[in-house]
């Protein structure tokens, strides 16, 4: 996967700090996900401010994706690949989807997040999650292709990914 993955190749500063174009960009033929990534670092707490954390960290990865679909449609950005090669990224090319990625010890049993609309499709998964499609699908296109139409449909808790892919006519064929 190392010549789907996106980094920026140098981070742009705003006042004193400096501003990256999301964790991660996955970009494939003309569709691209922002992929923001959330770990839980310390002890998780009860599950109901489990939850509550969630839906705090949900509408910040959200709201830097769509940050940084602006500013790669507003000013292009070269962007390294996995395999250290350069890419220019304009974001007025691609179709995009914003990727919470969420990495925690413990989801809550029927942990579902929400938010706002972005003006561009969003879903929220676990790692697990991400690899249970990347397993099944077997190619980053695939993978891609799944999203939106999977941030389309009704949401699924957290961790229920599975549930989500094995729905009637939603199951895309691997060749």
């Amino acid at each position: 996967m190392p010549d789907f993955v996106f980094q920026q190749a140098e981070h742009a500063t705003k006042g004193s700090g400096r501003r990256e174009l999301g964790d991660r960009l996955l970009l494939a033929g003309h569709r691209g996900a922002v992929v923001q990534v959330k770990a839980r670092t310390v002890t998780p707490k009860s599950d109901a401010q489990e939850i509550v954390w969630f839906q705090k960290v949900a509408a910040k990865a959200l709201s830097q994706a769509k940050g940084t679909v602006r500013r790669l449609r507003v000013l292009p950005a070269d962007m390294a690949n996995g395999r250290d090669r350069i890419l220019r990224v304009d974001g007025n090319a691609f179709e995009w989807i914003a990727v919470f990625l969420l990495d925690h010890p413990h989801v809550p049993r029927d942990a579902v997040v929400t938010w706002q609309p972005l003006g561009m499709p969003a879903i929220a998964l676990t790692r697990h999650d991400w690899d249970f499609l990347f397993d099944q699908l077997r190619s980053t296109t695939a993978v891609l292709d799944y999203l939106p139409r999977a941030a389309g449909g009704p949401a699924v808790p957290l961790g229920d990914e599975p549930v989500r892919w094995g729905a009637p006519g939603d199951r895309l064929r691997t060749r």
